[in-house]
């Protein structure tokens, strides 16, 4: 049986055999805790190589893909102003004249964009 790496130790792109024991090589100590158990899983999940980035990239193109997909719909139907529809939110912000007449918490509330405000 290969030699046990310390989780503090394991690095991404590292590989194994597999991260989890199975239940009958399990310490004698740990068997039937399911905490501890748990514990050990977690601690010693590995990742073959490259499939860190992967995971990465895949998570930064699901956050950026909402948005493509809306300028591209909005670029295909132009409206006569010229401006995208995406951008009109920015125009319910507060100017820097009323931001800097804010004294307390209250009145900063006030100056945030009301559901009403927002909706098309």
């Amino acid at each position: 049986m290969a030699k046990e790496t310390p989780a503090s130790e394991i690095r991404c792109g590292e590989a194994l055999e597999r991260s989890v024991p199975r239940r009958n090589e399990l310490r004698p100590e740990t068997h039937g805790k399911r905490e501890e158990e748990a514990d050990l899983a977690l601690n010693s999940t590995l990742f073959t190589p490259g499939a860190c980035m992967l995971l990465v990239a895949l998570f930064l193109l699901t956050l950026a893909i909402v948005p493509i997909l809306q300028l591209a719909s909005e670029l295909q139907a132009p409206r006569a102003s010229g401006s995208l529809p995406m951008f009109d939110v920015f125009k319910t912000l507060p100017n820097w004249a009323k931001i800097g007449a804010v004294r307390n918490p209250g009145e900063l509330w006030d100056l945030l964009p009301h559901g009403d405000q927002i909706k098309s």
